[in-house]
C-alpha cells in the first residue's frame, strides 16, 4: 500500500492529466488485498501514465480503488504492475485499431 492521501483533486489530476484506465462495476465487488482483507469495491482506477503508473527501473504501479463513498485512501501497490499495464495497454491499442 503506499500512503498517499487519495483526494478527489488527486483522482480527477490522474483522470486529466495522465493516461488512465477505470472500471466501473454494475454492482459491488468483494476484493480481497494482504494489508486490507476483505471489502467492497465499485470502481478501480488504472494509471498508466504519471507519478503512479510505474516505470522501466521502479515497476511497481498504483491500483486505486474506491467504494460506495469515494476512493480509499491508501492506493494498493502491485510490484510487478507495470510490465502487468503495459500488456493491457497493448491489447487495448490492439483491439482499437
Amino acid at each position: 500500500m503506499y500512503l498517499v492521501y487519495v483526494s478527489e483533486s488527486l483522482v480527477n489530476r490522474i483522470r486529466t492529466s495522465d493516461s488512465a484506465l477505470e472500471f466501473v462495476f454494475d454492482k459491488p465487488r468483494q476484493f480481497t488485498s494482504t494489508i486490507k482483507g476483505k471489502y467492497t469495491i465499485t470502481r478501480i482506477l488504472l494509471p498508466l501514465t504519471g507519478d503512479y503508473a510505474g516505470s522501466a527501473t521502479d515497476p511497481s504501479a498504483a491500483v486505486f480503488v474506491a467504494n460506495d463513498k469515494g476512493f480509499i485512501t491508501g492506493p494498493l501497490r502491485n510490484p510487478i504492475g507495470r510490465p502487468l499495464l503495459l500488456q493491457l495497454q497493448g491489447l487495448l491499442l490492439r483491439n482499437t485499431r
